[in-house]
């Protein structure tokens, strides 16, 4: 850890991304959100990691996963950088994010307004955000982004999975993806996150206006 430290964060510079952050060795092996076996190890099942190295009120949860043998806990009022990116994206192009949470149990408030995933990206010589949840609650696009779709679906043990469909309107770099918990009372959970280019749509869309 010490050695991470001091070491630049590697940046994502294409997509596909799909990941649980599973750890490779671990005391529950979890699919969909249910646990089917205790005490495995195996290097093939280890996902794409982030660090929680400065990050206050995020750890990793050994008890609780989606799939594999984990999730990453956030305390209330916390936030992670997941991924950092070089990810250069041309306009029109249509971009899905999925990532499944869970929330307390005796958390009643709304879901949308207490855990964000946002997108840092430049354009135009700009640094901006755009935040995935938060957009949906006032408008469904702003200059660069469009959300095309929204899906929730719903997995055993709370799990729930979240899947947004995004049209690029404009030529711009992906920096970072972030997750923020902003309930100052409740913790959630991340257990997986997909970043993908739609381009079969993409494809039947353009030659078909």
């Amino acid at each position: 850890n010490l050695l991470s430290k001091n070491l630049e964060r590697r940046k994502i510079r294409a997509l596909p991304i799909i990941t649980s952050f599973s750890h490779s060795s671990c005391k529950n092996f979890f699919i969909n959100g249910v646990k089917i076996k205790s005490e495995w190890t195996n290097l093939n099942q280890q996902g794409l990691m982030t660090s929680l190295i400065d990050s206050k009120g995020v750890s990793w949860d050994f008890d609780d996963g989606f799939f594999g043998g984990n999730s990453i806990l956030f305390e209330a009022d916390s936030n992670l950088k997941i991924f950092d990116f070089s990810l250069s994206i041309s306009s029109k192009k249509y971009l899905i994010i999925e990532y499944c949470i869970k929330k307390d149990k005796n958390d009643q408030a709304n879901l949308e307004e207490n855990f964000q995933l946002c997108l840092e990206y430049t354009y135009s010589n700009q640094n901006l955000t755009f935040y995935l949840n938060n957009e949906l609650n006032k408008v469904k696009f702003n200059n660069h982004f469009e959300i095309n779709s929204y899906t929730l679906k719903n997995f055993e043990n709370d799990w729930i999975k979240h899947s947004f469909r995004l049209i690029v309107n404009n030529d711009l770099e992906i920096t970072s993806i972030l997750a923020i918990n902003n309930n100052k009372n409740s913790q959630f959970k991340l257990g997986f996150l997909r970043m993908m280019f739609d381009s079969f749509n993409y494809h039947y869309h353009h030659h078909h206006k």
